[in-house]
């Protein structure tokens, strides 16, 4: 196996809680999130801090895997077709959908690694996809 790609991200939690505070954080949600990842978020009643970590963790997850996959939201890649789940020891793995999976199709992706931290004003996630 070989690295095919790197990408990290940060994001300031203010920019997730600004949304929420504009009373876009649904149009935002669905934008951001896979059916799966929406019926968590809506069905666990996060409180508003554990709602916005969630967004957060998600939406720096997102972007870090589209500069690893060396396309940015480009070729109709769009983060809701990224579906973040976790292994019964919580360990975070990537799951594409619908047009990710074509546009991935060619890379021959063996296996994806997913780092994340957060602390109470930032976000920050490393993803190296090796094929």
């Amino acid at each position: 196996m070989s690295i095919f790609g790197i990408g990290i991200d940060i994001l300031s939690i203010k920019r997730i809680t600004n949304i929420i505070k504009k009373k876009l954080d649904k149009k935002f949600s669905y934008r951001i999130l896979s059916n799966y990842e929406l019926n968590i978020l809506l069905y666990n009643n996060y409180n508003k801090k554990n709602y916005t970590k969630f967004l957060a963790n998600r939406f720096v997850i997102k972007e870090a895997v589209s500069k690893a996959l060396g396309t940015g939201m480009k070729y109709g890649l769009k983060f809701n077709n990224l579906e973040i789940r976790h292994n019964k020891e919580g360990k975070p793995y990537l799951k594409f959908l619908s047009h990710a999976k074509k546009i991935t199709k060619n890379i021959n992706i063996k296996n994806i690694h997913i780092s994340l931290s957060d602390e109470k004003l930032y976000v920050c996630a490393i993803v190296i996809i090796e094929n």
